[in-house]
């Protein structure tokens, strides 16, 4: 049932956008330009209900390329057994959409030294879907709203890193 309510509300929006463009046409002179101008205050009205959206994604987006890079963090990183210790997401303030990031490192397993770092981010729907869905309908509806570093396996490959996932992870070390 939740399921419609995020489409009910847009056709609701638009008819809305519709109606509001026909009442403002009419107020202005009769000509044949009545209808264009009806369709121009419509495609006008239309979007700003995804405006937080739209500019929160060019943000987001900003802050992708910032932030979900890989950093070596030592000199010699070759050929370590490393593991992978994660913080929590923590909120990342000042942005139009709500932004989780996630700090995440590969740590040697010998030393406990951070060897790679790198963040992934996680942002949330503008205001329309904030409060038309639920926690699983969360995703923003006009971009991605999820960034990682892509290339983890070749460089951890490229620097001939061993994994292990059985090392108990402790806490986040200082780089």
């Amino acid at each position: 049932m939740s399921a419609l309510l995020l489409p009910g509300v847009l056709m609701a929006w638009l008819a809305g956008c519709w109606w509001s463009a026909d009442k403002i046409g009419n107020h202005f002179f009769d000509s044949d330009l009545r209808l264009e101008l009806k369709a121009l205050i419509f495609c006008a009205l239309a979007p700003l209900v995804l405006v937080d959206e739209m500019l929160g994604g060019v943000q987001f987006q900003e802050l992708c390329r910032t932030r979900a890079v890989i950093t070596i963090n030592t000199a010699q990183p070759q050929g370590r057994t490393v593991y992978l210790a994660a913080l929590p997401a923590e909120p990342v303030p000042g942005l139009m959409l709500p932004v989780q990031e996630r700090r995440l490192a590969y740590i040697d397993a010998d030393t406990r030294e951070t060897v790679l770092s790198f963040s992934t981010l996680r942002a949330e729907g503008g205001k329309l879907v904030r409060a038309t869905g639920g926690p699983h309908l969360s995703e923003p509806l006009t971009f991605n709203g999820r960034c990682a570093p892509g290339d983890r396996p070749s460089v951890l490959n490229s620097l001939g890193l061993h994994l292990v996932t059985s090392k108990a992870e402790p806490d986040w070390p200082s780089p």
